[in-house]
């Protein structure tokens, strides 16, 4: 319902009267979402970052919101070393603040992370946890991303990931 209420605003924004149509689709939309009272517009209703946490820590098992606060941040900080090519850029654009931001920080110019293992190691140092702990956190963080973010945004973010991160992105 809100896409198509969106896709109308668009094409009156284009005809309306005693209006200039906008010079591109982007200053278009940037003023539709000015208009809409969001930030950033995917498909629904952006995920809020205690909606977020809570995902996390429900599905993790945790019993604080602090736990899974920590393990949301040190997941999506290895996936900013990961991210290459704006793409973190165009993750955090669809995510709340404080989540957003993590995602925004320059990454390392040459990430030390090479597998599977070292990404979950790093996850882990992060967090102060074990390996094993670390995959189960992991999975459940990015398991809440891809149902925050858009399908084509995950799609984006899996592909510069080898097969071998493939439990990462099971749902």
């Amino acid at each position: 319902m809100r896409k198509r209420h969106l896709r109308a605003k668009i094409l009156s924004s284009l005809t309306l009267k005693g209006r200039r149509p906008l010079g591109s689709f982007y200053s278009l939309l940037r003023r539709v979402r000015e208009e809409a009272g969001a930030e950033n517009v995917g498909e629904g209703e952006r995920m809020q970052y205690q909606e977020f946490i809570e995902q996390v820590q429900q599905r993790a098992g945790f019993a604080s919101f602090e736990r899974a606060e920590a393990a949301t941040q040190a997941t999506l900080a290895t996936l900013a070393e990961y991210l290459t090519g704006g793409e973190g850029l165009d993750l955090a654009s669809q995510l709340p603040q404080g989540l957003a931001e993590v995602l925004r920080q320059e990454p390392p110019e040459r990430s030390k992370i090479f597998s599977l293992n070292d990404f979950l190691q790093r996850v882990g140092e992060e967090e102060r946890v074990g390996i094993e702990t670390a995959e189960a956190h992991a999975r459940a963080v990015m398991g809440v991303l891809g149902e925050a973010v858009t399908q084509g945004e995950m799609d984006d973010v899996r592909r510069q990931f080898p097969s071998e991160f493939d439990p990462l992105f099971e749902r």
